[in-house]
């Protein structure tokens, strides 16, 4: 049976990328989160209810209980994060111990284990305040606490993750 485990896949990128999953692939989604925002139940009824979700209510840092979730094989998307300057900003500690510390050990997890794919999803502010259209070769120039856990990310997968891609998503609201 083909996985993809979804870390953070309750918040409002993983939701939507649940949908999508459930009606156009075949995979068996493992949903991770510690649900840090109220789900709600209509989603949770109509998706988290399918014979082909298995949904955990958990920390991406409680590195155990990954271990025994992820295996070999897997595709892993990680959208776990405190999300935006300000969130960052009233929780610095924990930005930088999710965003960073936990999404490294996350990917390492992930390497040991052999998985097919590890994605991490990624931010536009990376860019800081861009005069012009950039692309993934622009300049990286982080103005805030949480960019700059994503370009430290970024960096780090570069060198040391060989399966991992990462994603640097548009603000989306």
């Amino acid at each position: 049976m083909k996985r993809i485990v979804l870390c953070g896949g309750s918040g409002y990128i993983g939701t939507k990328l649940t949908e999508v999953l459930l009606e156009k692939t075949d995979f068996h989604l493992v949903i991770i989160d510690r649900l840090d925002f109220k789900l709600d139940s209509d989603f949770k009824t109509k998706y988290y209810d399918s014979e082909r979700v298995e949904f955990h209510q958990n920390d991406i840092r409680d590195l155990n209980f990954m271990n025994e979730h992820i295996h070999e094989g897997d595709f892993v998307v990680n959208l776990a994060a405190l999300v935006g300057e300000p969130l960052c900003k009233i929780k610095p500690e924990e930005a930088v111990d999710v965003n960073f510390e936990a999404a490294k050990n996350l990917a390492e997890l992930c390497k040991e284990k052999n998985i097919k794919k590890f994605i991490q999803l990624s931010t536009c502010s990376n860019y800081g305040q861009a005069k012009e259209m950039v692309d993934e070769d622009g300049e990286l120039f982080p103005t805030s606490l949480y960019a700059e856990t994503k370009v430290n990310l970024e960096k780090y997968l570069i060198k040391n993750i060989p399966n991992a891609t990462t994603l640097r998503c548009a603000t989306a609201y």
